[in-house]
């Protein structure tokens, strides 16, 4: 067992809680008193996120984690305690935020209310249906040697070798396509 997979034994063996031997507070899972031990450790792992933005002086009690706002702090700590769920009533699923209960409703419905403009395809949330047009019209990456451009780098780089020549993954086999098929396929 490495050290941070240490097991701690329950407060309480009928309720299978564990308890900080810091604060007393006590958790239903081992996973949720490690982040919490943090408050007191002062471990930071969500240090980073603080040095990209403004002050966030509201901490989830759990594990450390950083908001600007409280109401944004106290929809986070719902990840940790599973309170104030958002249960589906055609299956036994429940989400911790009731956006996400309601996207997963429409699964049930097959209903998909974002529709794209210039296809007809139908999304179950808008986020994802701001993903698809992008397929439609932005092409971000563009082609130095040419006029072409794709979706993405990926995309791009692989063209571009087009031009260069370049063959990263050239087979040792000196033989025609259709055999390169018959081998590699």
């Amino acid at each position: 067992i490495e050290e941070d997979e240490v097991w701690l034994p329950p407060l309480d063996e009928e309720e299978g809680r564990f308890s900080c031997s810091d604060c007393e507070k006590s958790f239903k899972f081992q996973s949720l008193l490690k982040a919490h031990q943090r408050i007191h450790t002062g471990e930071q792992p969500f240090l980073h996120m603080k040095i990209h933005s403004e002050d966030m002086p509201f901490m989830c009690s759990f594990c450390g984690k950083s908001f600007k706002r409280e109401r944004n702090m106290k929809k986070h700590e719902r990840c940790h305690t599973r309170e104030n769920v958002f249960s589906c009533s055609q299956c036994d699923k429940s989400f911790v935020y009731k956006a996400t209960l309601i996207r997963h409703e429409l699964t049930h419905s097959g209903e998909r209310p974002y529709l794209c403009s210039d296809c007809g395809k139908g999304f179950f949330s808008h986020a994802e249906l701001l993903k698809h047009e992008r397929f439609h019209t932005a092409r971000p990456y563009s082609c130095s040697e040419c006029d072409k451009s794709f979706l993405s780098a990926n995309r791009l780089k692989r063209h571009q070798r087009t031009h260069s020549g370049e063959r990263p993954y050239l087979c040792e086999e000196q033989v025609s396509v259709e055999c390169l098929i018959v081998i590699h396929g």
